[in-house]
This record gives C-alpha cells, sequence and structure tokens, in this order.
C-alpha cells in the first residue's frame, strides 16, 4: 500500500482514521502533537505551503482533516486559514 498522508489527524478523527488504515500506512502531519500517533507526527503548521514541498516522497493520498474547532480561537481569522 502507498503512504497515506493525513494533514491535521492528532485529533478525535485523525486518531480513529489512522487507527483503520493502520499507522505503518500513513504519516501524519499536524501542527499539534498526536496523544497516540507520535511517532508518525511530522510537526508542521501548513498554511502557506505548498504541498509538493512538504509531502514525502511516494505520497498519492493526502487526507485533509486540518481546522480550528474552538470557539475561543483568536484571532478568528484562523478559522479561514
Amino acid at each position: 500500500m502507498n503512504k497515506i498522508v493525513l494533514i491535521g489527524a492528532s485529533g478525535f478523527i485523525g486518531t480513529r482514521l489512522i487507527d483503520i488504515i493502520g499507522k505503518e500506512n500513513c504519516c501524519n502531519i499536524d501542527k499539534a502533537s498526536s496523544s497516540k500517533y507520535n511517532d508518525i507526527t511530522v510537526k508542521h503548521d501548513i498554511r502557506g505551503d505548498h504541498l509538493d514541498e512538504i509531502l514525502p516522497q511516494g505520497t498519492e493520498t493526502v487526507v485533509l482533516l486540518a481546522a480550528e474547532h474552538r470557539d475561543d480561537v483568536t484571532p478568528v481569522s484562523l478559522y479561514f486559514d
């Protein structure tokens, strides 16, 4: 199986998705650490980057899960970034 890159998979949904896919088949790129899968997590904030510059070689599938979802996010513009 080719490497699946999950962006923003350190939260609840991403962790469950890694459980299903299997950590040997994927990589997580997130600005936060993962409590369960920190060994396959690369800490990086992707805003403003071109994905082809940060994706591991051999990546065929990218799943975007990244979002600011707290009610008290400051500045509010982070919701849209």
